[in-house]
């Protein structure tokens, strides 16, 4: 029945007598197949019940109003954002907690710990969307408790130490990934590949330098000459007792790029 027709009276019996031959079918398989009928009307009638059932399905969803998606659906996309963010973590983090050189049981933990305080973020952000508030401080003080709850466990796990590590690590997620990222796979190409245990230290000398945000220098704040901002000029300081002459070198020359771009820029 195409889609955009209706369902009229006359139509109605044989509807119903289609409905009750595929019910018959998949209900009485062996009645079936003891009939005199050959096996091909059989299959007719099963095509022609499986053909009707969706169109009358199709036809409901085009009058019941917006989409919603089902049950399935929302499980889906749920396991599919926990397998991001599983994806991430481990790309992310996994590398710099090696250079913790925690017991293999606790670096296990700790993932699982990360994971869930990503997931915490997600269900504290979907339930104050659920309820439709129209304050953007409802939504981030929700998720800092969420992680809140997480972290304390972290603490537990690894001690006060460890943990100071662990949160700027957490706190420098951005910096880990392009230190990781960009810089890391040209300073292995260059034979000076950074260690695990340099990438924590250096994340937060980041962070300290430029904060959480990351932000792009003005050209008025970058010298011509150098090719540096005053925030970057603040980074190799602090990287100094990180990383080696050559991995500075390298770390230097690749901000002193990136500057002259925007300095190039219109």
């Amino acid at each position: 029945m195409p889609r955009n027709k209706t369902i009229t009276f006359a139509t109605l019996p044989i509807l119903f007598l289609i409905i009750i031959i595929g019910y018959n079918i998949k209900k009485t398989p062996s009645v079936i197949s003891q009939t005199r009928n050959p096996p091909e009307k059989s299959s007719q009638a099963e095509e022609k019940a499986a053909t009707s059932a969706p169109t009358a399905s199709a036809n409901e969803a085009s009058t019941s109003g917006p989409y919603s998606p089902t049950p399935t659906e929302n499980t889906r996309a749920i396991d599919d954002r926990i397998k991001r963010a599983q994806q991430s973590i481990e790309a992310t983090f996994a590398t710099p907690i090696r250079g913790l050189h925690l017991p293999r049981e606790t670096e296990i933990r700790l993932m699982q710990l990360l994971l869930e305080r990503a997931q915490a973020t997600y269900d504290a952000s979907d339930a104050i969307t659920d309820l439709h508030s129209e304050h953007p401080s409802d939504v981030s003080k929700a998720i800092a408790a969420s992680q809140r709850q997480v972290e304390d466990e972290i603490r537990e796990l690894v001690g006060d130490s460890k943990y100071q590590d662990i949160k700027t690590m957490m706190s420098a997620s951005r910096y880990l990934r392009r230190i990781q990222g960009a810089y890391g796979q040209r300073l292995t190409e260059s034979g000076a590949p950074l260690s695990p245990e340099q990438l924590i230290p250096i994340a937060r000398a980041f962070l300290e330098a430029y904060g959480t945000n990351d932000p792009m220098p003005k050209k008025a704040e970058i010298d011509p000459y150098s090719g540096l901002s005053k925030q970057d000029d603040d980074l190799l300081i602090r990287a100094k007792s990180i990383i080696s002459e050559q991995q500075a070198a390298f770390l230097r020359q690749a901000i002193s790029d990136r500057n002259r771009k925007i300095i190039n820029s219109r």
